[in-house]
């Protein structure tokens, strides 16, 4: 993703509220410069902008460059931070539509801004305050032992990236943080180049990749503790504590590491001489993490040196820069050998003088004498030069180191050989393996495919049945209700049908009405259940008819009956029910009631029967299936555990061979410190100065 430039940024970030999409955010301000433009701070990978609403105020990371697996790690940064809450760490969230520019939405990182010093300029602050640099040190070691516990790497630890906020230290800017969940990725970012080892590549990504940068910083934190004059001794900067990448790529020129080694300290010169060692280790993943609990303090004398401290395996070539160089004495030629010269030198002179005079001999003669005559003294005082025993002892040494040499070399080849068939023999195993565990997964989903079928037919047997069960709950109340609403309507009929028209005055209803209505069939109060008025006519001859509906009859008229008479019949009956109505069966004679449940009881149990049998099915064809796959995994799983036992056979003795090597390679390895140690005097033996020796 191609991303605006810092320009761009400060641009847009001018009018928080149409760029930002977070709502604090759009409420913000800006920090801003003398000029009234937002406050950029550049980095490698981002421009961050201090943005303010009240008393928060937080980082605006707005990203330069932009992988494609960036939201993922910072979601997984984040997931992990919160759960395991390191105190150094400082609080963030991702936003994918963070910011708009020029119309297009960015992702960005809105952090929590923290208050403080970067580690350069706090050691600024303090560098005449010794003892705050040492504790400051010790802090250090306390931050990187929190990242080793919750087995986390920042990826660029550096000056600019440690904030020192009231006597803690606090980690800004996470883009290439690891943290478990990222195994499968790569390094987007290989860390400030001051700070990291020369081998770290983007394959490298793991919770040690502070290794390297936590001794580096810890060794400048002590040393300046020890001799605070080191930073101006190497002009440090903004871009450096106390190490360039030249005192990393080539330790030994390297004029802060010869620095150290003046400063009278045991502690600091072991860690100095481990970091040495650390700095030609050719694979970053080997580098050990910064932990003084194993750092051995040098304090050997040379005499106490044996050949039994190679024999552990560990490269222990560093220990010969805790060596004293034993001293040779200065080569001078014999009082005899020097007046034989000085004399040779005189004569040749005087020939050559009186040949110029023509006194002697020809010049032609003279000159070609005199030269062979000195090569022949070279010779003779070169073969004299060359039989004292401290050129003796310089030869064999040379011809020894020359020898250890050429075998560590090929000692090295051999280990490249060994870890290459390692390597192969490893990729051969995986992929031998990971057949068969593909095999296993393919075994794994069919058997699963298989039983998710059988789960499937069990499950629409399942809802079939459901759903028959229903139906025969709804029909069961449905009887029921119907026979208890029968029963009561007989009842009902049967009480009213005991009220006569006669047994009571009715408003409007008199002899001659009830006549009427006992001939229309209306005798009792059971023969009305209720009364309708119907309009008929049209125009101004429109007039209301009431209509009684009795029960099993329909709509009669009766002449008389109009409207309010109906009315007050309907009122007359209603009034009589409601008397009646705490005296209605609220449930049905139990006869009847078992009656109805028995005969939908029978067909419950007969879809229960159903079921049972449906699931009964569906286990044991769920049992045959994993018998079947069963066996295949069994099968495979022999296999597998066959393959690993093969090639941890063959890996075993790869690796025991790969063991006696690296002792070897050690043990030379130190035998030739040793020896490029004791030969270091003999080199200023040289057969010039013993020619001016002898001269003058």
């Amino acid at each position: 993703m191609l991303m605006p430039t810092s320009t761009e940024y400060q641009d847009t970030i001018q009018n928080p509220r149409s760029c930002f999409c977070h709502s604090d955010l759009q409420q913000a301000l800006p920090e801003l410069t003398k000029i009234g433009l937002p406050r950029p701070y550049s980095g490698s990978f981002a421009v961050v902008f201090p943005m303010t609403k009240g008393s928060s105020k937080w980082a605006v990371r707005c990203f330069s460059t932009y992988h494609q697996d960036q939201k993922l790690r910072y979601e997984k940064i984040s997931q992990y931070l919160r759960l395991k809450q390191p105190s150094c760490m400082v609080g963030f969230d991702f936003l994918e539509q963070g910011i708009k520019v020029k119309g297009k939405w960015y992702p960005i990182l809105q952090m929590e801004w923290v208050h403080g010093d970067t580690l350069n300029k706090f050691i600024e602050k303090n560098l005449e305050n010794p003892q705050e640099i040492q504790s400051l040190a010790q802090k250090f070691m306390q931050l990187v032992s929190e990242l080793r516990q919750f087995n986390i790497a920042h990826g660029d630890l550096q000056h600019g990236n440690i904030l020192v906020v009231n006597g803690c230290f606090k980690l800004v800017d996470y883009d290439g943080m690891y943290v478990p969940g990222l195994d499968s990725m790569t390094s987007n970012e290989l860390g400030h180049r001051n700070y990291q080892h020369p081998s770290r590549t983007a394959l490298d990504f793991g919770p040690y990749l502070d290794n390297f940068s936590a001794w580096s910083i810890y060794i400048a934190l002590l040393a300046l503790s020890l001799d605070p004059g080191l930073r101006r001794l190497v002009n440090a900067n903004d871009d450096h504590l106390l190490f360039r990448r030249n005192d990393i790529e080539a330790p030994d020129s390297s004029t802060v590491l010869r620095s150290l080694e003046k400063i009278k300290d045991d502690n600091l010169q072991s860690l100095a001489s481990i970091f040495r060692t650390i700095i030609y280790c050719p694979d970053v993943s080997q580098i050990p993490p910064l932990d003084l609990g194993q750092v051995p303090l040098v304090t050997v004398k040379p005499e106490q040196i044996t050949d039994q401290m190679g024999a552990t395996g560990r490269d222990l070539s560093w220990i010969t820069g805790h060596l004293k160089v034993s001293k040779v004495r200065v080569l001078v030629p014999s009082t005899l050998e020097g007046a034989f010269t000085k004399a040779f030198i005189i004569a040749s002179f005087i020939l050559y003088y009186f040949s110029l005079k023509g006194a002697v001999m020809p010049l032609e003669v003279a000159i070609p004498l005199t030269f062979g005559t000195f090569s022949m003294l070279l010779l003779i005082l070169n073969a004299r030069f060359n039989s004292r025993p401290e050129i003796l002892t310089k030869a064999r040494l040379s011809s020894e180191l020359n020898d250890l040499k050429n075998k560590v070399k090929n000692i090295e080849n051999q280990l490249n050989k060994l870890v290459s068939g390692k390597g192969s023999l490893n990729q051969e195993k995986s992929r031998k393996v990971g057949e068969i565990t593909v095999k296993q997964r393919n075994t794994g989903q069919l058997e699963r495919n298989e039983i998710g079928k059988i789960d499937i037919d069990l499950r629409n047997i399942l809802s079939n049945i459901n759903s028959k069960r229903q139906v025969l709950s709804q029909s069961e109340s449905t009887e029921l209700a119907k026979a208890l609403e029968s029963i009561q309507s007989q009842f009902l009929s049967s009480k009213l049908s005991q009220h006569d028209l006669t047994s009571k005055s009715i408003i409007g209803i008199g002899p001659q009405m009830t006549i009427r209505l006992w001939a229309a069939g209306i005798k009792t109060a059971a023969d009305i259940s209720n009364v309708q008025i119907v309009q008929q006519g049209y125009g101004h001859h429109v007039h209301e008819v009431a209509y009684i509906e009795v029960p099993h009859r329909g709509r009669v008229h009766v002449d008389g009956i109009g409207p309010k008479k109906a009315q007050s019949l309907l009122s007359w009956r209603q009034g009589l029910e409601r008397g009646l109505k705490s005296y209605i069966p609220k449930s049905l004679p139990s006869a009847q009631e078992n009656a109805i449940k028995s005969k939908y009881l029978a067909q419950r149990q007969s879809l229960d029967a159903q079921e049972a049998d449906a699931k009964k099915y569906a286990a044991q064809a769920k049992d045959l299936v994993k018998v079947k796959y069963r066996k295949e995994q069994e099968m495979l799983e022999r296999q597998i555990a066959d393959a690993r036992s093969l090639f941890a056979k063959q890996l075993k003795a790869l690796e025991d061979r790969i063991v006696i090597e690296n002792k070897n390679l050690s043990n030379n390895r130190y035998r030739s410190g040793i020896l490029e140690h004791r030969l270091k005097p003999y080199l200023q033996i040289r057969f010039s100065n013993y020619l001016k020796r002898a001269l003058f």
